[in-house]
């Protein structure tokens, strides 16, 4: 429970840093983007969800999908794209990157993850011995 809270924590740091940071940028006007207007949008506020999901959980696929709907419909507000011409091509390369890499995100762990707690920090000798009949 400690690491969820660190990795959100983490997560909060990282958008308040980067979010005062571009604010800065645009009053210094060294930018000519009306960059508070795209991180008060609902696309972007779908992207930090997103990113307090994924901290608090990286295997759920819930805050991933939230990132990637936020980043289309952000792109197409940037770019000044109709939305219906960027959703399906991106689910589509989404789905492909998925099938293609699906095995890559599967975590090698124990069936009871809480059958190895009690080895902790303890050190394990385990002896093979072949079977003689």
């Amino acid at each position: 429970m400690k690491h969820i809270k660190s990795n959100r924590k983490t997560a909060a740091g990282i958008l308040l840093f980067v979010f005062g940071a571009l604010l800065l940028v645009q009053n210094l006007n060294l930018l000519n983007i009306p960059v508070a207007d795209y991180l008060l949008s609902w696309q972007s506020i779908i992207i930090f969800i997103g990113i307090f999901v994924i901290a608090a959980n990286p295997h759920r696929k819930a805050g991933y999908i939230m990132v990637f709907a936020g980043t289309v419909f952000m792109l197409s507000k940037l770019l000044n794209i109709e939305t219906h011409l960027i959703i399906w091509p991106a689910l589509l390369i989404g789905a492909g990157v998925l099938t293609l890499f699906k095995n890559r995100f599967k975590c090698n762990r124990p069936v009871n993850q809480h059958a190895f707690i009690h080895c902790k920090g303890k050190e394990t000798n385990i002896r093979i011995s072949k079977r003689e009949d």
